[in-house]
């Protein structure tokens, strides 16, 4: 990240490569934030529904099936990717990853810290 000014970020989101898509660019901001992109939904979000996993969050599935659904969402992962936009070639800021069964019964609000190629958090 250039040392002169803030980054232009926008983040590249990969669902587990079921849905992927690109932000807009905030330019100039070392905190940037893409509430006001998604208003109507209070932030960054979409919906995504299995099959089948209705059953075991509404108790009429097998303690076996509700473990076997259980370790099938933990291998599921949302990916968020950090880029600066620059003129020749965007980049990498960092990234983080979040499973789907910690999305789907975690807090209804994430705060992801982004690691660089270092390990280090941003």
């Amino acid at each position: 990240v250039s040392k002169e000014r803030a980054p232009d970020c926008y983040l590249k989101v990969n669902f587990d490569n079921f849905k992927t898509f690109k932000t807009e660019t905030i330019k100039d901001s070392l905190q940037p934030s893409w509430d006001k992109t998604f208003p109507s939904e209070g932030g960054l979000s979409f919906r995504y529904t299995t099959s089948g996993g209705g059953q075991a969050w509404k108790g009429n599935a097998t303690p076996q099936q509700v473990q076997a659904l259980s370790l099938w969402m933990s291998k599921k992962v949302l990916e968020v990717q950090l880029w600066n936009s620059n003129f020749l070639s965007d980049e990498h800021i960092g990234d983080c990853t979040i499973d789907l069964l910690t999305l789907c019964t975690g807090p209804a609000t994430y705060t992801l810290n982004f690691r660089d190629s270092r390990g280090s958090v941003s």
